[in-house]
């Protein structure tokens, strides 16, 4: 009987399949991509019917794959390749190459395992598909308009690498927009800082924190503007006892979590145990690939491709028995439903114990294992139960203040794995025992300027979420971008799990904004992708679009002048200019980015034979770039701007941030100096805090204006707005900062969920994005999604906000930095990512200008040869 020959990509992959799989197996190694692809150019505007022809042949590294592959392929071909961008791109390339070479040959099938058990490869056998050409050619596509972005970057600016050989494409472009402008948005937008006043209290039960809550006559949330304030509430409140004055107790349920997912599992890898995105994901790939335990070779962990066919039933039920072993069958509860389509990382054989994986693959891999099988464990127990603990406490005359703690009765799923924001719930409660007339000792008193409510930066799932919209996934790729901006300083992970922006990434933005002033950030990648939908739905002919592309990079980009100049002529010098017809297609060809804009016709192209590259994300320039030709480019263009402009933002907010603290640490000479038990630190006296912004947005016409006033202080109220919407300001701004909706463009219709007085308004950015806002004079509310009045059982922020979980499905999650609760529109909790695997992803809305008799359907054909 013949052997099963099967085309794997990693050797310990195949030597699991071979121990694993009923069948008798033959592995074929692939590690370099196999072929060379070409497409002759129509030149026309419309894909014409027939299709596309692509010629594929092997490259020279793949000379000998190629002779095993065509001796082998009578009897059928299997491609257990990831199941990502790039293994649908090799196995594109491997079917086509089969099918141009006889008609004979069966169709090469994908094997796509949810796990490497003998169970699951046995499944995948039986539900092997012929390759579709989707996703290759949707790859080849964007590696080409990526490559042509590049050489007209390296035209441009004289370099396509940005500070650190950071290779500027489409991907890491959009990536870095998408930081850059979050972070800007949330600094123009968000709230004025205020001074927040927390203390440290003792009693017998421990010690614990409570925040000043309110001072009469001075301020209802306990919120400060003045540090002058600060000094004085201090002062007032530093000698008194704290007396307990009420007790609130409420029933709580924390639901479990559901199994990891890649971009959680490594964001707390790096939070746990600082393992950085790209030795966790090295660890997730060797696990699933196999690992010797006892002996014999197994795989340890399901996939974590959310293009895998995903967790399986069967999975479910041994993690379950695993916790019926483990913790007794008190300890099961309902079970997620986990969805198969989401990505979830499972323990294969749970129980196998982290030591059995520590002596077969050492340390990392055997921490990556345990947060996988203890988070599965945790996602099939009984939820943990107790109550949340509120108690107010007064101090002195005037000063009022809070502390709200969880003390849990019933543990739950918490006995197999908890972050480190729970594990302070499995500690005795120093409030349990509180009760109204107890006194609570004064160690420490904690002045700090904070933002009042919760800046929504990225984390590592959010990111990808919105990357998504830009056909971008959580896969090897991604990962080595994540990894490679964190390396080089474009990025960093705070202690919360933010993604951080550093100077370098705006440093970047801003030279790329500069030279495509038109399409400056996100809307040059929304530019690029929807150029490519054209071309991948079939809208559009490849050369046709890249030639359009090209022009419109010609008559939009501006150089950046002698940056650019001086790298054009060491390129021109380094190779000599290629013919004509083959610079329409992006830096695939070896042109010279020297050669001088040209027109371009617009419908009639000469038919060319077009090559595409053999290893994916390459580029083919002239000149060899110099690591950091970019830095040099921005040290240059910085001396031509203003002040202050192309500064990081965070370095900005770092620089602002320790003035502050010098002064705080510093004091004043004539200020006394307050202290409690020997720890506190000296408030300003004053503080510099420069001229207020104005409001923004502009001012309408004053035919536009109505006579309006203020209700707060009596001063005409102007109408703002911009291209996104209108609104009411103070024209006394800032000492008055009252807002109000202009009624029946932006009004909500919702009330504040903080100061329930006010009605929330939707604003935009220039940018476009949304953000809501209270327009009560006093209060500070803002959140950058859409907020809901429902306060948060973990973590007692008065508020929840809509978020887009992976699958596109809206759901209530608290913006709070560490806390993880979410749950359902309707009301009920839901555990992390849990989701209907009914609903299909959202795909993003992409306008286009439709052409006549756009709507041909692509069809791709095979040139065989004879």
């Amino acid at each position: 009987m013949a052997k099963t020959v099967v085309i794997v990509d990693s050797e310990v992959k195949a030597q699991t399949l071979r121990a694993n799989a009923a069948l008798d197996i033959e592995t074929i190694l692939l590690l370099s991509t196999p072929m060379k692809v070409s497409f002759v150019a129509s030149g026309d505007e419309e894909p014409e019917e027939g299709g596309l022809s692509f010629d594929f042949a092997p490259t020279e590294q793949a000379r000998e794959f190629s002779v095993q592959l065509l001796a082998s392929a009578a009897s059928g071909i299997y491609l257990a390749l990831d199941n990502d961008h790039m293994g649908d791109y090799w196995s594109w390339m491997i079917a086509g190459f089969l099918a141009s070479k006889s008609e004979d040959f069966p169709p090469a099938r994908r094997l796509m395992p949810a796990g490497l058990n003998p169970e699951d490869i046995a499944t995948a056998f039986e539900e092997a598909q012929p390759v579709e050409d989707t996703g290759g050619w949707n790859f080849l596509i964007r590696t080409l308009f990526s490559s042509c972005l590049s050489r007209h970057l390296q035209r441009l600016i004289g370099t396509a690498s940005g500070p650190g050989d950071l290779q500027l494409n489409s991907s890491s472009l959009t990536t870095l927009f998408l930081l850059g402008e979050r972070k800007n948005e949330i600094e123009l937008y968000s709230p004025t800082m205020k001074w927040q006043v927390r203390v440290n209290l003792s009693a017998e039960q421990g010690e614990l924190f409570a925040r000043l809550q309110h001072v009469r006559h001075l301020s209802d949330d306990g919120f400060i503007e003045d540090p002058d304030q600060v000094r004085a509430i201090v002062n007032s409140f530093k000698e008194y006892p704290f007396t307990v004055t009420s007790v609130n107790r409420s029933s709580i349920e924390i639901p479990a979590p559901s199994p990891y997912r890649l971009p959680d599992l490594l964001q707390d890898a790096f939070l746990f145990h600082g393992i950085s995105p790209k030795q966790a994901f090295q660890a997730v790939t060797e696990l699933f690939a196999g690992v010797v335990i006892d002996g014999k070779r197994l795989g340890l962990i399901s996939s974590c491709l959310p293009m895998d066919n995903g967790v399986t039933l069967g999975m479910i039920e041994k993690i379950r028995q695993q916790v019926s072993e483990s913790f007794g069958k008190d300890a099961l509860g309902r079970g997620n439903d986990v969805d198969p389509d989401s990505g979830h990382i499972v323990p294969l054989k749970p129980e196998i114990p982290e030591n059995a994986v520590r002596q077969a693959s050492g340390e990392t891999a055997s921490r990556i294992y345990s947060l996988i099988r203890n988070r599965a464990l945790a996602s099939q127990m009984i939820p943990a139960a107790g109550e949340t603990i509120g108690v107010d406490f007064s101090a002195g005359e005037n000063c009022a203040f809070h502390a709200s703690m969880r003390s849990v009765h019933e543990k739950g799923y918490l006995r197999a794995c908890h972050s480190p924001q729970e594990k302070s719930l499995l500690d005795p409660c120093p409030l349990a025992g509180a009760v109204e007339g107890q006194i609570f000792s004064l160690l420490k008193i904690l002045p700090e300027k904070i933002s009042v409510f919760p800046a929504e930066l990225y984390t590592l799932d959010s990111l990808f979420v919105d990357l998504a919209d830009f056909s971008m996934i959580f896969d090897r790729t991604g990962v080595d971008l994540i990894q490679q901006l964190l390396d080089l300083k474009y990025i960093e992970i705070d202690q919360d799990g933010y993604l951080q922006c550093l100077d370098r990434l705006f440093k970047v933005t801003d030279i790329v904004n500069r030279v495509f002033p038109t399409m400056t950030g996100i809307n040059l990648s929304a530019y690029i992708e929807q150029t490519v939908e054209e071309v991948v739905s079939g809208r559009k002919a490849p050369d046709f679009a890249l030639n359009q592309f090209e022009q419109t990079f010609y008559q939009q980009g501006k150089s950046l002048g002698k940056a650019a100049q001086s790298q054009q002529q060491v390129s021109s010098q380094a190779a000599p200019q290629m013919p004509r017809r083959q610079q329409t297609s992006s830096r695939i060809f070896k042109a010279s980015p020297s050669a001088p804009p040209q027109k371009l016709p617009s419908r009639e192209i000469e038919p060319a034979e077009v090559k595409i590259p053999e290893e994916s994300g390459q580029i083919v320039d002239s000149a060899d770039l110099q690591t950091d030709e970019l830095a040099a480019v921005i040290e240059t263009e910085d001396a031509r701007l203003a002040e202050g402009v192309g500064e990081g933002l965070d370095q900005k907010m770092e620089t602002a941030n320790a003035s502050l603290e010098d002064d705080i640490q510093g004091g004043d000479e004539q200020a006394d100096e307050v202290q409690v038990a020997g720890a506190l630190d000296d408030l300003p006296a004053e503080m510099e805090t420069g001229p207020e912004p104005d409001m923004p947005g502009q001012a309408i016409s004053p035919a536009t204006k109505e006579s309006r006033k203020c209700p707060q202080c009596a001063r005409p109220l102007l109408l703002k707005g911009d291209k996104y919407g209108k609104f009411w300001a103070c024209s006394g701004f800032p000492a008055c900062r009252h807002t109000e909706a202009f009624v029946g463009t932006q009004d909500e219709g919702m009330e504040c969920p903080v100061c329930r007085q006010g009605t929330v308004i939707l604003k935009r950015t220039p940018a476009g994005k949304d953000f809501y806002v209270c327009p009560e004079d006093k209060c500070e509310f803002m959140a950058w999604s859409k907020p809901h009045p429902v306060v948060c059982p973990a973590c007692s922020l008065p508020y929840l906000v809509e978020k887009k979980n992976i699958r596109g499905k809206i759901e209530l999650r608290c913006p709070r930095a560490g806390c993880n609760y979410k749950q359902s529109l309707s009301g009920a909790a839901v555990p992390d990512d849990a989701g209907d695997a009914s609903a299909a992803p959202q795909k993003k809305t992409v306008r286009i200008r439709r052409v006549p008799g756009g709507g041909v359907k692509r069809r791709v054909v095979v040139r065989r040869k004879k």
